[in-house]
């Protein structure tokens, strides 16, 4: 009974690490990806501002 328990308590701590991993793993894809953006507008603007 013991072995079973700790068995799907392994699984279910596998599944949570995999799920929160890939959720900060997004999160952080898309933080950096909207730095990016800004900065990318950001340079175009004064780019344009000067010409």
């Amino acid at each position: 009974m013991r072995s079973a328990v700790s068995f799907l308590g392994s699984g279910v701590v596998y599944v949570l690490t995999n799920v929160v991993g890939r959720g900060i793993g997004l999160i952080g894809r898309g933080v950096i990806q909207g730095i990016g953006s800004a900065w990318d507008e950001n340079r175009f603007r004064t780019k344009g501002r000067s010409q």
